[in-house]
């Protein structure tokens, strides 16, 4: 074997081990769709608790159902689930307190876990308190 094939050998195994490690360190692709499915999750439930304290701000009382959040002027569709395509779950515990939940296909990220939004696998509801403009996990 003469010098030219064995570097093209050598920096064939080198590409070949930089991308298996890229895998294995970021996951594979459907992994890292689920997790962006997840984000997307997330960023609608913020956005919903935005929504539902702009009501509350304006009405002094939790909304029934997210639906009276549609007003057609800052709210003209309520975000659904990305795969699913269902609303999102809302529930008033309270006069001041309510959850918003839905299905998470990953865990958070350990890194995360001191997050408000940090969730597990599967259900997950996010409990918020209007009183105190921030929310806590259940």
């Amino acid at each position: 074997m003469n010098i030219n094939k064995a570097y093209a050998w050598g920096s064939t195994a080198a590409v070949v081990i930089v991308i298996i490690t890229g895998l294995v360190l970021s996951g594979s692709p459907k992994e890292q769709r689920l997790v962006r499915l997840d984000e997307q999750r997330v960023s609608d439930l913020r956005s919903l608790s935005y929504d539902i304290e702009s009501y509350v701000d304006e009405y002094s009382t939790l909304p029934l159902d997210l639906e009276v959040l549609v007003n057609g002027r800052d709210v003209q569709e309520l975000p659904r689930d990305p795969v699913s395509n269902m609303q999102y779950t809302y529930s008033q515990v309270n006069q001041t307190k309510y959850r918003l939940c839905a299905d998470f296909d990953a865990a958070s990220e350990r890194e995360d876990m001191n997050s408000f939004w940090y969730h597990d696998v599967g259900y997950y509801c996010f409990q918020f308190d209007h009183t105190l403009d921030k929310g806590q996990s259940q």
